[in-house]
């Protein structure tokens, strides 16, 4: 990143690169069965420059070829987009708790004991289909500049859901928990998703108008 900062200001009056990384595992199961394992991770490099008050602006999933992206964003200056601002100099981010120390240490273990929890809470209270999935995931963010702008931040969680399918339909029910650390759901929110299925299993015929309908908060 800094050797393309030095780079882009032989071509502009103000430069900007801003990196950024993600990354995801997840993991679905059926009736207690595991049906899929994912693990992705996307990371990419944006370039600004400013040159008599002309804005140019490239991107790319990597630094390979430092040239390129800078000849393609000093090209993008063609199209006249004017700035109107600075780069913003040093300071200190404000802290934030967004990402926690135990997310570096997760695999697929978690995710099965976080899914296998919410099925085992559901298992004979139910008689639809329960699926159960979770994950977790980290970003990564840094962004330096022309003016000694040097800052990064880091975010992540884990997450569980749970639903449950009524008979013959794809119509279905859920709980979901997200969290900076590893977490399941709770009791309490089972015994909600079972008792709402429960009520759920009468069908009733509608009358054709207007009429109230009742939104539950997660809706």
């Amino acid at each position: 990143m800094e050797k393309l900062l030095r780079m882009a200001m032989d071509a502009a009056d103000q430069a900007e690169v801003f990196y950024r990384e993600h990354s995801s595992t997840s993991l679905s199961m059926r009736n207690g069965s595991v049906t899929e394992l994912s693990t992705s991770i996307n990371s990419g490099y944006s370039l600004r420059i400013i040159r008599d008050g002309i804005l140019g602006t490239a991107y790319t999933q990597n630094l390979t070829d430092r040239h390129d992206l800078l000849s393609n964003a000093v090209a993008s200056m063609e199209g006249g987009v004017e700035a109107g601002y600075r780069f913003p100099g040093p300071h200190e981010p404000v802290g934030l708790d967004t990402i926690h120390s135990s997310i570096a240490g997760l695999g697929y273990s978690d995710i099965v004991d976080a899914c296998r929890g919410a099925l085992d809470g559901l298992s004979g209270r139910v008689g639809g289909q329960v699926d159960s999935s979770g994950g977790f995931v980290k970003s990564t963010t840094r962004i330096i500049n022309s003016d000694s702008l040097d800052v990064s931040s880091s975010s992540g969680g884990f997450y569980v859901g749970a639903q449950v399918l009524f008979p013959a339909t794809e119509t279905s029910l859920g709980q979901f928990r997200y969290s900076l650390d590893k977490c399941e759901i709770a009791p309490e929110s089972l015994d909600e998703l079972v008792e709402f299925y429960a009520r759920g299993l009468e069908e009733v015929d509608a009358p054709t108008g207007r009429m109230k309908v009742l939104f539950h908060p997660q809706a």
